[in-house]
């Protein structure tokens, strides 16, 4: 008599999402490293190749286009992250956390102009005088220049940078790493984001 076998039937494979989503879990940093550098390197490196076989010039507004984008590299990251692993309960409070008022608006008016004010202290040290005098002279630049160029550098840069960053990577380097070594392992990852910054410059590659 012949005995038939029923193949048992292959379980199936998990799908891609719960793979990347297991390893992201496990891996966060790692997750968050590799989309950060990899959107802005690609956006800003694609850039400099285009200078160099003559798509673009290096003044055309497309590159500085290019440029803005590549700059939200690290908020990108962190929200495609956070939205793999934790979902909506995970990107709300992240998002929250932009408008959180973490300490007393006299830190605030601190780094608004206190620290021009230390800056310009050293400055005369060397100067002597000069740089207060040209501030008496053009302080209404202060309203006219300075804030408006806080204001955009925070919309254009601080928006894009710090929630991954800050937001993101920085927390996690410190509870894995402590206070002082997670922040300096921190800011070690943030500085060589950068480098395509020194090729992405007007007059690239001529």
């Amino acid at each position: 008599m012949n005995t038939m076998q029923t193949a048992q039937p292959a379980l199936p494979a998990a799908p891609d999402r719960l793979r990347v989503a297991s390893w992201l879990n496990h891996r966060p940093l790692w997750g968050y490293g590799i989309l950060a550098y990899g959107i802005s390197w690609i956006l800003l490196l694609g850039a400099v190749a285009a200078i160099q076989f003559d798509f673009f010039s290096s003044d055309s507004p497309v590159l500085g286009l290019i440029n803005q984008i590549a700059v939200f590299g690290p908020a990108l990251a962190a929200w495609v992250v956070i939205a793999i692993t934790q979902g909506r309960a995970g990107v709300g409070p992240w998002l929250r956390s932009l408008v959180q008022w973490r300490v007393g608006i006299q830190w605030y008016l601190f780094v608004l102009f206190g620290i021009p004010l230390i800056m310009l202290i050293g400055e005369s040290v060397i100067h002597g005088m000069r740089p207060f005098q040209a501030l008496a002279q053009q302080w209404p630049m202060l309203f006219t220049r300075y804030l408006p160029y806080v204001v955009l550098t925070t919309l254009a840069t601080g928006l894009a940078e710090e929630p991954g960053w800050r937001g993101f990577a920085l927390p996690r380097f410190q509870a894995k790493h402590g206070p002082l070594v997670g922040i300096f392992i921190s800011g070690l990852v943030w500085s060589f984001w950068h480098l395509p910054n020194l090729l992405f410059q007007p007059g690239c590659g001529r």
